[in-house]
Parts: structure tokens; C-alpha cells; sequence
């Protein structure tokens, strides 16, 4: 688990998403039960501890990151004539 923490303190940020490997492989504090999509608040959480950041940053961070990822941003103008 050391490796993982060592790969994700030095990783760069506009790299970084979150998931949680719903529905299997809860976070160590709800090992035994469902894992749910909401438990992304202790993986970013957990990120944020190793990176010496906090969660606000990590989430603002990952947010713009997905947008970025999938191309959610705002549409691209037409192209205007000349």
C-alpha cells in the first residue's frame, strides 16, 4: 500500500482523478461492507494526507481534471467569418 502513496504524492496534480473502485475494494475503515461511489471523499481525503494538500484543493483539482479528461468544458465557438 507504501507504493501506491509514494506514486500518488508524485504524480502531478493536473494528472490526478479519484474513483473508488465501486462496488468492490472499500476504503480500509469500511472493509466488510458495499462500497459506494460516495466513499470518493476518503480516496481524495487520503490523497490530500499524502500530499501534505487538503481535500478543498484535491477536489477542485480533480474536478477541473475530469472536465478537462472527458472534454466536458464549454462548447468551442464556430469559427467566425472573415
Amino acid at each position: 500500500m507504501q507504493h501506491l502513496r509514494d506514486v500518488a504524492k508524485e504524480l502531478p496534480m493536473e494528472r490526478l482523478l479519484t474513483e473508488t473502485d465501486s462496488p468492490f475494494l472499500p476504503p480500509q475503515g469500511k472493509r466488510g461492507k458495499r462500497n459506494e461511489p460516495a466513499n470518493v471523499v476518503e480516496v481524495a481525503q487520503a490523497l490530500a494526507n499524502v500530499r501534505n494538500s487538503t481535500i478543498g484543493e484535491i477536489a477542485a483539482t480533480t474536478a477541473a481534471n475530469f472536465t478537462r479528461f472527458f472534454r466536458l468544458g464549454a462548447p468551442a465557438s464556430p469559427a467566425q467569418p472573415r
